[in-house]
């Protein structure tokens, strides 16, 4: 229905050549829609502004590296 993935009648199914980004742009539609305001409430109910956070972030990105 995304065009994720296709049928080849007789064959199977198979990954799209654009699958990839089409799935993250999904991902990205609902981290956006459904995730993103749950941060931003958690982050407020924490007193937690941006810079605290990205910081935070940033520390996570270089030691998951």
């Amino acid at each position: 229905e995304q065009g994720i993935i296709f049928n080849k009648r007789g064959i199977g199914y198979f990954v799209s050549s654009d699958g990839l980004q089409i799935t993250r742009k999904l991902f990205r539609s609902n981290f956006v829609r459904n995730e993103l305001p749950q941060l931003c409430r958690t982050l407020k109910l924490l007193d937690m502004d941006f810079e605290e956070f990205y910081s935070l972030y940033k520390n996570y990105q270089e030691k998951s590296e």
